[in-house]
């Protein structure tokens, strides 16, 4: 699941370090009318649970830090009169039962929230769309421009794997893909101690839509590129999770990609809140930010053995097997 505290924290260090770069005079991050807010950030899907909320706190509207908010009470609900208790796991982690509420498409969804001090929050609808199934996951071995922090262009190779979807004639569709790697490592010089470590980029931002495009069909779109090292010597395998996301959910993620993207010099346009669908029933005016969604899901997995990159990996050549194997 993407991290939108952590996407959110990287850009508030953005918008310091721009405010900081502008300012000849010593800059003091104490906002001193800026107002707390609650940040809600879940989502419920068509697959089995348990399904994630989580709450912290924001400084201002620009400026996040890691504050959980324990003890609140939450509830996600459906318009069939379906409603279940998420328990709190963990500090500002609410999770619903793995045997309990699962999305189904055509049934909208909301999130209520309600604090220790009762405020109470609630999401606007999300229906839950129809998901769209994934034609292939491959890979292919490439070479990549990358320019050094000296600016020397350097060919960095690789593996880019791709995601192609079908085309079920509907209207274009709103996309987000997340994965999971998982790769073998051994100790060096002996196969006696082989463990599996997992990849989850929960801050990797992938995102595209297919309004715009002729037959609404995915092809090749980027999913990860790996350039040679550990995760390659051996076995390798990629869960690859595409998520079909309502408009207003994608504008929320396209709109903090393009915010993360924009932070970079005094000359980037300032600052500005994201809206999510969070609403304080209590007291409208101490909005609330995040954004809960109802996302359809599809899976596929790819596994790449060493004997597949047709000796490219030159490092591995001396402990390729043919009989490795992913658990």
């Amino acid at each position: 699941m993407i991290n939108l505290l952590s996407l959110l924290q990287k850009i508030s260090l953005g918008v310091l370090s721009i405010l900081t770069l502008g300012c000849v005079d010593e800059f003091d991050i104490t906002l001193e009318n800026s107002t707390p807010r609650l940040v809600v950030d879940g989502r419920i899907t068509n697959q089995p649970g348990p399904h994630l909320v989580k709450l912290t706190r924001s400084i201002s509207d620009s400026i996040y830090i890691d504050d959980r908010v324990t003890g609140a009470s939450i509830f996600i609900s459906d318009d069939e009169g379906n409603r279940e208790q998420l328990i709190e796991i963990a500090p500002g982690e609410y999770w619903t039962d793995p045997m309990g509420i699962q999305g189904i498409t055509g049934r909208t969804y909301i999130v209520e929230v309600t604090l220790t001090n009762g405020d109470v929050f609630s999401s606007e609808p999300e229906t839950l769309p129809e998901s769209v199934p994934i034609e292939n996951v491959y890979f292919e071995w490439v070479v990549k421009e990358n320019i050094s922090s000296e600016g020397i262009s350097i060919d960095v190779p690789g593996m880019e794997i791709y995601v192609d979807t079908e085309n079920l004639n509907l209207p274009g569709n709103y996309y987000m893909w997340e994965y999971e790697g998982t790769y073998e490592i051994r100790t060096p010089y002996t196969d006696t101690i082989r463990c599996w470590l997992s990849d989850n980029p929960v801050e990797y931002l992938n995102i595209s839509q297919t309004h715009d495009i002729v037959g609404n069909r995915v092809q090749r779109q980027p999913i990860e590129f790996i350039t040679e090292g550990s995760k390659l010597e051996f076995e390798y395998s990629m869960l690859v999770m595409q998520l079909i996301l309502s408009q207003r959910s994608y504008k929320f993620w396209d709109d903090v990609k393009k915010f993360k993207n924009n932070i970079g010099s005094i000359f980037d346009p300032t600052p500005f809140r994201i809206v999510g669908n969070i609403i304080n029933n209590t007291n409208p005016e101490n909005y609330a930010l995040g954004f809960f969604s109802a996302v359809a899901v599809t899976e596929e997995r790819i596994f790449i053995q060493c004997i597949d990159l047709e000796g490219r990996v030159s490092s591995i050549l001396d402990f390729c097997q043919n009989d490795a194997s992913l658990v």
